[in-house]
């Protein structure tokens, strides 16, 4: 039987203005659903904010930016609910519009059979 572990994927992680691996499925038969993302800008300005899910092997492109430069207004909170399920290799990378403005946290469930 399966077991599922609700967890915190990442610590805060403040994002810079190029596309940079925050999460990777790391074990063998590992897979993870990625449950949520909380977005904070901590600057006195819109910013946008991007994110791509990369598969095993793969790199970031077009192909696979899934949150694509969504404006989060100054000093402000967004939760994006994503649901989406990855496996080992996977990862989950991200930008900003500015350096040192957004802030990002993922939290889900690790599944292991």
């Amino acid at each position: 039987m399966a077991s599922y572990t609700l967890k915190r994927l990442t610590n805060p992680t403040q994002l810079g203005s190029s596309a940079s691996t925050i999460y990777t499925v790391v074990g063998a038969g590992l897979t993870v659903a990625v449950r949520q993302l909380m977005v904070s800008n901590v600057s006195s300005g819109s910013v946008n904010f991007s994110m791509h899910i990369v598969p095993n092997g793969g790199t970031t492109s077009a192909s696979n930016l899934m949150v694509p430069a969504v404006a989060i207004a100054a000093n402000s909170l967004i939760t994006i609910d994503l649901d989406q399920v990855l496996v080992t290799g996977d990862l989950l990378s991200a930008f900003a519009s500015a350096t040192s403005s957004i802030n990002v946290l993922v939290s889900g469930y690790e599944v292991v059979a």
